[in-house]
């Protein structure tokens, strides 16, 4: 059966709604000096303090060496620090710096104001029907293969299969775990989004 007219307007709004709070997010969080695609980075250290490039690119479902040159960049503005592990020298424990842990709560208060921007004037019945409606796509979407599984597992599932022998095999606990690591477009997506000018 083809999907009526409404159906389509529904998903040109959600594609619009999206790129718009992205939008908003980049412009306002810009003066702080970082990027609204830094943030995911910046709070998996907050919450893993100690981690590794390894743990980070894991938990991104990104390539290592791609997170090892946001890192960098992160030094630079201030925002990170690697520390040699006591027990391992060759291993570097990231941490957030004193100007990381202030970007963070200013981001996060961002995110709310965009956030209250963009239900402004819409119930809270509206907001539980709109949330039973989407929660009921997604299952139609996803079905028994994704339920219960995170926005990046999901993510990484649509991104293609990357070409025999192109990429680093990923090793080591989480929904990555066995799966070649991402490259080609999916790096070039991540880097562009924490490194953006």
């Amino acid at each position: 059966m083809p999907n009526p007219p409404e159906a389509t307007r529904v998903f040109w709004h959600m594609n619009r709604v999206v790129a718009l709070h992205k939008v908003r997010l980049h412009r306002q969080t810009a003066p702080l000096g970082v990027f609204a695609g830094q943030m995911p980075l910046l709070l998996f250290v907050q919450n893993n303090p100690g981690c590794t490039q390894r743990d980070i690119a894991d938990a991104l479902s990104v390539s290592t060496p791609s997170v090892a040159t946001s890192i960098k960049r992160m030094q630079k503005a201030g925002l990170l620090e690697k520390l040699a592990d006591a027990s391992d020298m060759r291993c570097n424990k990231i941490s957030l710096t004193a100007r990381a842990e202030q970007v963070i709560r200013d981001g996060q208060q961002i995110f709310e104001e965009v956030s209250a921007r963009m239900f402004e004037g819409i119930t809270p019945e509206e907001l539980a029907l709109l949330a039973g409606v989407l929660a009921r796509m997604e299952d139609n979407l996803g079905g028994e293969e994704f339920r219960g599984k995170d926005f990046l597992a999901i993510l990484n599932a649509a991104m293609p299969p990357p070409p025999p022998g192109d990429c680093v095999p990923r090793h080591g606990p989480g929904p990555a775990a066995g799966r070649a690591a991402p490259c080609a477009s999916q790096t070039e997506t991540f880097t562009k989004e924490v490194e953006r000018p």
